[in-house]
């Protein structure tokens, strides 16, 4: 349970700053996309300036003038805006019908307001930039974080389960090679993999106890005649139990079982399966409950 809840912790600490960095990569493009939007309207009103301001430059129809006059009434974003587009609708018509004084009134009033949008534009834009860059140092700083914190949940990962595990895995790896005498850590790792090593060292303790037994005279006495028959062999020659387990060897089967591509792991199976071995003559002795592996 304590690793569980270690690797549930670590993880779910990464997919918190995962989330959070998405969330805020999104509440960036949800503040930023109004800011765009702004600008085009920005950009629509001045469009309508200049519509009107060529309207005037040659002598245009009223109507053109009054629909250039309604877009930059209707994209308005503040009371200045509103004010400059009331005073040209004022003097629009004398203007329109020639009167030098009122055009250069709604002139003067459209050079205003295509100031006060161009102001606007600028301004939309230098928060725009601002929000681009503050999100691309939180992206860059959450993504710092999590890349830390990454550093940290595989160190911790590594030290509380890994490095156990490849201890046990060292050890019995020694213990096949016949090192008996290692036991493992039990008091470093979590909760689990410290009861595996109390387990294993358990295993081997009961292991050394039996090996330690007093062996009775007649089993030494039937060990020896089997090793002084099959050393009789010059072929090499593996006694079996049963279960695979190797009872005696002759010396050549010895000088062969040395080697690491050893046939042992083929020979254990087909005792176990009772069926023969490639290039060995496998015969079970039912009486001993035995197997006798010849090398053809």
């Amino acid at each position: 349970m304590q690793l569980r809840v270690e690797t549930v912790v670590g993880v779910g600490a990464l997919l918190a700053v995962q989330l959070t960095t998405s969330f805020a990569a999104i509440g960036l493009l949800a503040r930023t996309s109004p800011a765009a939007e702004q600008i085009l309207r920005e950009d629509v009103s001045l469009a309508a300036v200049e519509e009107m301001l060529g309207v005037l430059a040659v002598d245009g129809d009223q109507e053109m003038f009054e629909t250039a006059l309604q877009t930059a009434r209707d994209e308005a974003t503040d009371e200045d805006e509103s004010q400059l587009v009331r005073r040209i609708g004022v003097r629009a018509p004398a203007a329109l019908e020639g009167d030098p004084a009122a055009r250069i009134d709604v002139v003067a009033l459209a050079r205003q307001l295509s100031a006060a949008n161009r102001d606007r534009m600028e301004e939309l834009d230098r928060q725009a930039r601002f929000l681009g860059r503050a999100g691309a140092w939180a992206s860059m700083l959450l993504g710092a974080f999590g890349f830390l914190l990454s550093v940290v949940v595989y160190r911790r990962l590594r030290r509380r389960l890994e490095e156990p595990v490849l201890a046990l895995d060292d050890l019995l790896v020694a213990v096949r090679h016949g090192e008996l005498r290692q036991r493992a850590n039990v008091h470093e790792g979590p909760l689990e993999t410290r009861r595996i090593a109390e387990n294993v060292n358990f295993l081997l303790d009961r292991h050394e106890e039996d090996t330690r037994r007093p062996v009775p005279v007649e089993v030494r006495t039937d060990r020896a005649l089997l090793i002084a028959v099959i050393d009789r062999f010059t072929e090499p020659v593996v006694v079996l139990d049963g279960n695979g387990e190797q009872l005696a060897a002759n010396a050549a089967a010895l000088a062969l079982l040395d080697d690491p591509e050893a046939p042992m792991r083929a020979l254990r199976e087909a005792v176990r399966a009772s069926r023969p071995a490639e290039g060995w003559a496998v015969d079970e002795i039912p009486k001993a409950n035995a197997w006798l592996c010849l090398r053809r």
